[in-house]
């Protein structure tokens, strides 16, 4: 009891009371969430993975990883992990809304970590994420659990590395959820995240507009070339979701604000991410030699749009906690 005692004493001092019960509240579940959080928790419950997208679709996923990486082989957290980790294997890791749980389960698999917490906001999709990984033999490597990261309940010096798969432009306390990531880092530990860092709640302006609908003039109207993209298409999105891209244009600065040692490697989605819509999903063919020029058009276009200088849509960052 006294030893109790005592480690309740230590973490009081350190987070304070308030700091200690909202910690233990949200690990638990008991804290409560707002009508909002209640809404992007249910939305995300929804979706096992992500459809069809330009992150994931394999003419402009090579170009984000080269964009990220300068080269095009290796998959981003593996070439990161290959270039800034020496210790292997990761003893601590945090992924950051974890949703349900692919990231995890893959590093897992291939032994990269001892021992990981996953937590977010969607209790049905931390369900689905433990069945998943129980399906995959590695439910002993993971501890699921719900968390609202607007207000993370996390412990100070107790992760290696931090995971943030588009998991930053969802929090609204963008602020608090950052100063808990950096006191939850050991000193040298590492934050990689991967974010839309492009206009909050997809306000975008007329000149971006303008710029999408030029790339979308290369593609064939059978491939959505015919459809011009106009911001409204996003509300029901936007209705849905009412974390999605809630402050995503200030979360370079935010990082900035809490970590001294950042790198940005910006990748672009300015024009792909909107001109490549669901209709080219739907019709793309990979054996069409004519399909596959007009895509690498627009991604020249693109390239040459962030060469003039404007602000990428998308970057990846990698922080490390100095001192």
């Amino acid at each position: 009891m006294k030893t109790l005692w005592r480690r309740l004493a230590s973490l009081t001092k350190r987070e304070g009371l308030g700091g200690v019960i909202r910690r233990h509240a949200t690990r638990h579940g008991w804290y409560p969430v707002n009508l909002d959080s209640q809404k992007t928790a249910k939305y995300w419950e929804k979706q096992p993975q992500y459809g069809s997208n330009w992150y994931s679709f394999p003419i402009t996923s090579a170009y984000i990883i080269e964009s990220v990486t300068g080269q095009s082989e290796k998959p981003i957290t593996f070439w990161l992990i290959e270039k800034y980790l020496t210790d292997l294997p990761i003893k601590r890791l945090l992924v950051v809304c974890c949703g349900h749980g692919n990231k995890e389960r893959g590093l897992a698999e291939v032994g990269l970590f001892e021992k990981r917490d996953a937590y977010d906001i969607s209790e049905g999709a931390i369900n689905s994420a433990r069945e998943l990984a129980v399906r995959a033999g590695v439910a002993h490597k993971i501890h699921y659990g719900f968390m609202d990261f607007n207000s993370p309940g996390l412990m100070e010096n107790e992760y290696d590395l931090v995971l943030c798969n588009g998991a930053l432009h969802h929090i609204k306390n963008v602020e608090a959820c950052v100063r808990a990531l950096e006191r939850s880092l050991k000193v040298g530990g590492w934050l990689w995240a991967s974010e839309f860092t492009g206009p909050s709640r997809y306000r975008y302006s007329v000149q971006e507009v303008a710029a999408i609908n030029k790339g979308k003039e290369l593609l064939f109207p059978e491939l959505g070339g015919s459809r011009p993209f106009q911001p409204d298409q996003l509300k029901p999105k936007l209705d849905a979701d009412p974390s999605e891209a809630i402050r995503s244009c200030e979360i370079e600065g935010v990082l900035r604000t809490y970590f001294a040692d950042l790198e940005v490697k910006p990748y672009g989605g300015n024009i792909l991410m909107r001109a490549l819509d669901q209709e080219f999903f739907q019709k793309f063919d990979n054996t069409n030699d004519e399909h596959v020029r007009r895509v690498k058009a627009i991604i020249e276009l693109e390239k040459e749009l962030l060469r003039t200088g404007h602000r990428s849509h998308h970057a990846y960052f990698i922080a490390r906690k100095t001192m």
